[in-house]
């Protein structure tokens, strides 16, 4: 009897395959490098998903400051730390038994807002980790031009000995 009177909650879900970025190639031996097992790699993602740069992020493209003050009739928009608490409540994040597959779970009393939720969640940490990539690859590549600066110099200054010693 007590249930009917409960209002509805619904779950949504998104499974994310989470791989730990290797490199294609060790620059240094020249072979593809191969991943190991990190332990605790999936820990590390489950607090990155659940982490303020993620789901502040989601809570400003979904507007859910304003949407949760209305709907639990709150007489302002509500901060995103108040929304980020309201979330996390809302949210279960755990790893498919045996897999790097994570499943990010959201309850809603609208189950459209529960799968929207899911997925910005699942899209804004994509989005993350492709960014963290891209600012590896640049920082790389940055150091791999120093460093070729820094060869060339050394070259044309071997090659002016070189040369003065071949006219001595």
């Amino acid at each position: 009897v007590v249930s009917l009177w409960l209002p509805k909650k619904y779950a949504s879900s998104v499974r994310m395959q989470v791989d730990k970025d290797v490199t294609d190639v060790n620059p240094m031996s020249g072979q593809q490098a191969q991943a190991f097992f990190d332990v605790y790699y999936i820990q590390n993602q489950f607090e990155r998903i659940q982490d303020k740069l993620i789901l502040y992020k989601v809570i400003e493209e979904l507007g859910l400051n304003a949407k949760w003050a209305e709907r639990y009739g709150y007489p302002a928009t509500l901060t995103s730390a108040e929304t980020f608490d309201l979330l996390t409540d809302r949210m279960r994040v755990s790893q498919v038994r045996n897999t790097s597959v994570i499943e990010v779970r959201v309850f809603s009393e609208d189950p459209e807002e529960a799968a929207a939720i899911a997925n910005k969640i699942a899209e804004v940490y994509r989005d993350n980790r492709k960014e963290q990539r891209q600012k590896k690859s640049t920082s790389g590549m940055d150091a791999m031009r120093k460093e070729l600066e820094t060869q060339t110099k050394l070259v044309d200054a071997a090659r002016k000995d070189v040369e003065r010693l071949r006219k001595e």
